[in-house]
């Protein structure tokens, strides 16, 4: 075994000075945990890397992670070997001679120290693994481990949030408002009413009221007139015996008739009744209205 030993030390020695070493990528993941080799004098062994005790040999890890392999220093040459159950993939990522093949054993074959390396395991299960260089007898336990690779979690699947859909609701168009229809302007139009008891003195006094119903117009004059024998035996030069303006408010027209300082002496001294009309105009409108003064 000694012989074996230092044959191979040798040879990787050898292949130190003449083999390039190439620049190896690392996977994407980083290992979830390290294995690493040891010897000493007296014993060879793996241990967990996270671990102070050399009996600890056993890492855990989920399935899809990567566990590192190296041997970081020593005076021997180790590797890993599995037995059973096989790694996804092997890198070897340094070392005196890169393996290109990505399957076990990591390295090809027991090198000395400084080579480095990870395995991905993708299924659950126990993975065994020793050192090619120091294999199990019956008389020694030799270089094993384990990596136990439990199911990794179930991812749960998202469930869509349903999207209530707000079906806009139809606004009812506005209703142009009807424009009024402006009501039809009447035709100009005026009336008189027969005065209450009208009298002579009082119309000589202060005047003769009227008042009638109006339409579209603003003012009028009204004369109050008599016959031309009434005008004579009333001893006047004319027929009128007064005027006044009025106007139409609110439908209704209302005017004041005043005589003239002839016809206020002639009354006063004429004794009886008098006949006489009353004529509005206004613009293309014209009333009439018998009055007799009293």
């Amino acid at each position: 075994m000694q012989l074996r030993r230092k044959s191979l030390t040798l040879i990787a020695c050898g292949l130190t000075a003449v083999i390039a070493v190439p620049a190896f990528a690392s996977s994407p993941a980083a290992p979830t945990a390290t294995i690493e080799a040891h010897d000493s004098p007296a014993k060879n062994w793996f241990q967990d890397a996270s671990q102070g005790s050399d009996a600890d040999s056993s890492v855990t890890i989920k399935a899809g992670e990567q566990v590192r392999f190296a041997y970081p220093a020593g005076s021997s040459v180790h590797n890993v070997q599995f037995q059973g159950a096989q790694p996804t993939d092997c890198v070897q990522t340094a070392g005196v001679a890169i393996d290109p093949d990505r399957t076990a054993p990591l390295p090809n074959f027991s090198q000395p120290p400084g080579w480095d390396g990870s395995c991905t395991f993708s299924e659950p299960g126990t993975y065994t693994f020793f050192c090619q260089a120091h294999p199990p007898t019956q008389n020694s336990p030799g270089m094993t481990g384990t990596v136990i690779v439990e199911k990794a979690p179930d991812v749960p699947t998202p469930t869509a949030t349903p999207v209530e859909t707000v079906v806009p609701q139809a606004t009812a168009s506005p209703q142009p408002t009807p424009a009024a229809t402006p009501a039809p302007t009447p035709a100009p139009s005026a009336a008189l009413n027969a005065p209450s008891k009208p009298k002579v003195a009082t119309f000589a006094k202060s005047g003769l009221k009227l008042t009638g119903p109006c339409a579209s117009i603003s003012s009028g004059k009204v004369t109050l007139s008599v016959t031309k024998a009434v005008a004579k035996k009333l001893k006047l030069k004319g027929t009128t015996l007064g005027t006044g303006t009025g106007k139409c408010t609110a439908g209704t027209f209302s005017v004041t008739v005043k005589p003239s300082a002839a016809v206020k002496k002639a009354l006063k001294k004429h004794k009886g009744s008098v006949a006489a009309t009353a004529t509005l105009k206004a613009g293309t409108v014209t009333a009439t209205r018998k009055v007799t003064l009293k």
